[in-house]
């Protein structure tokens, strides 16, 4: 009966020596156990600050006093509101590109398990971003 619990432990140890885990981003080995992004390239994935745009979403400098960007001063959205949740650099980019084009459904996960972690008031939506 408490062997079980000892064989589980050794094969999953065993699983990740022979089937060693990578980060789907920079392929680096993860510690056994971990699937998924690796401490770093989570880390990557910045949440957007406050002030944001009333009708994008978009960051607005604090020191602006603005609730619209210029972007939608500038142009008619086709959508009444919207909301943005990351902060879109270079490796959020990457990471887009690699989860639509390469089929890594695994990176979708990561970005949903990023969102879940974080409260959202992104109910009055009709575009999420």
């Amino acid at each position: 009966m408490f062997l079980a619990p000892k064989l589980t432990v050794t094969l999953k140890a065993l699983e990740g020596i022979l089937f060693p885990s990578h980060c789907p981003m920079c392929q680096k080995p993860h510690s056994l156990y971990r699937k998924g992004l690796c401490p770093h390239c989570s880390g990557k994935i910045k949440k957007l600050a406050k002030p944001q745009c009333r009708l994008c979403g978009a960051e607005i400098p604090s020191f602006s006093g603005k609730t619209i960007c210029k972007e939608c001063q500038r142009n008619k959205r086709s959508f009444k509101q919207g909301a943005s949740l990351f902060k879109l650099n270079i490796f959020l980019k990457r990471l887009i590109r690699k989860a639509k084009y390469g089929k890594r459904f695994e990176l979708w996960q990561e970005l949903l398990k990023q969102i879940s972690s974080w409260e959202i008031s992104a109910n009055k939506a009709d575009l999420v971003t």
